[in-house]
């Protein structure tokens, strides 16, 4: 528990003797990892209700829930923003996986679309530079998925800056680069696995549903793309490359 100020005034407690709760604090045990095989036998296959599922803790459960297949899963909380952003992650995710059969293939001016979620994020912190010839035969409604949540990823660990930079040639070239914190190099491929988050993204109450990255890499790949971590001087930067097409005949 923190200390009252009178006690800090008086010196019987230091700002020294405050530290960071460890989980076994809260347990008031050490803490057990999860059996796997008892949570499979127990959710795969079966209906699982989650409530409390759009905050931090339930979006995390929730994850964990997945990871075992359920049959189904239902959602319930108070915070309908953070059920529709699961929904449509996972939707978008069902889509991604169904492959080309499950895609809608078009001329898409991904310079323009680029542009369009920037306005839309209503972020002064953001920065595009977009060339003109960015285009790709894609499905739509992924590409604006995926545009959406690499903005919404730099803008939620950016401290004051996200810089957006298009351009065309053989291939697309997409880099979001924010001045947040960088990602360690051993983590770089970890955060691209589904239902994994970084230590810090679990302390933003304005997280997402932890599908962001790891959906985006699927889009990417389905479209014969790549969407990588690269070094930057500071802070951390995703590049996503797609091939290139022509631009429609106007």
């Amino acid at each position: 528990t923190l200390p009252r100020l009178s006690d800090l005034a008086t010196g019987r407690v230091t700002v020294q003797d405050i530290r960071e709760l460890d989980v076994e604090d809260l347990l008031g045990r050490a803490s057990v990892p999860p059996r796997l095989d008892l949570l499979a036998n127990e959710l795969h296959s079966q209906i699982v209700l989650v409530t409390g599922a759009g905050g931090s803790i339930g979006s995390e459960l929730t994850r964990q829930i997945l990871a075992q297949r359920p049959r189904q899963l239902l959602l319930l909380d108070h915070n309908e923003f953070g059920l529709y952003t699961i929904h449509q992650e996972l939707l978008a995710l069902a889509r991604a996986e169904g492959g080309e059969r499950a895609l809608s293939m078009e001329p898409v001016d991904l310079g323009a679309l680029v542009k369009a979620e920037v306005q839309r994020s209503g972020d002064t912190r953001v920065t595009a530079h977009v060339a003109d010839d960015a285009w790709v035969i894609a499905d739509r409604p992924l590409m604006v998925r995926i545009v959406r949540n690499l903005l919404d990823n730099a803008r939620r660990h950016a401290h004051n800056k996200v810089t957006v930079n298009i351009a065309g040639g053989e291939r697309v070239a997409l880099q979001v680069h924010n001045d947040g914190d960088e990602i360690p190099t051993e983590q770089r491929d970890v955060i691209f696995e589904p239902f994994t988050r970084l230590d810090n993204a679990r302390n933003r109450d304005e997280g997402g549903a932890g599908l962001g990255l790891s959906l985006a890499r699927r889009i990417a790949e389905v479209h014969g793309g790549t969407l990588t971590v690269v070094d930057v001087t500071y802070g951390a930067a995703f590049l996503l490359t797609l091939p290139s097409a022509e631009s429609p005949q106007p």
